[in-house]
């Protein structure tokens, strides 16, 4: 369930009535994109569960960017957003696949806060048998 709370202008929001809404979460706007891309090759920890994967851009304005798996291959992709580009911060997670939303509460494990190298590197490997924040390098897909 949904609690949606409505306030008249003027009121105080303490004073908000409190109404329930069912039915399906809201659709999460993409951000634009760029040409840049970053990849990402969760390991078989990762995999389980059906799950999803989504990069979070911050520093220049926190954004979701859900990622695909486009050639079938087990390598995600992501565009970078567009005002952001490599030498960004990105955190590569493992979504609940019940949901499209982005966002912490969806999260089920992610990467240390990374910084998507400048030197040509595009692809993030997750070291095999870890779970949150394990490690992994970077390398060029």
């Amino acid at each position: 369930n949904k609690r949606l709370y409505v306030v008249t202008a003027g009121s105080d929001y303490k004073t908000a009535a409190q109404q329930t809404k069912d039915g399906p979460e809201p659709e999460v706007e993409e951000p634009e994109v760029t040409e840049k891309m970053l990849y990402l090759k969760p390991n078989a920890n990762w995999k389980k569960d059906n799950a999803r994967f989504a990069a979070y851009f911050f520093g220049n304005g926190d954004k979701w960017v859900s990622m695909v798996d486009s050639d079938k291959d087990g390598i995600y992709e992501v565009n970078i957003p567009e005002g952001y580009d490599y030498g960004c911060n990105v955190i590569f997670c493992r979504m609940n696949p019940n949901t499209a939303a982005n966002n912490w509460n969806n999260k089920w494990n992610q990467t240390s806060d990374l910084k998507a190298p400048t030197d040509g590197k595009n692809l993030y490997t997750v070291k095999e048998n870890t779970w949150d924040n394990g490690g992994g390098t970077w390398s060029v897909k």
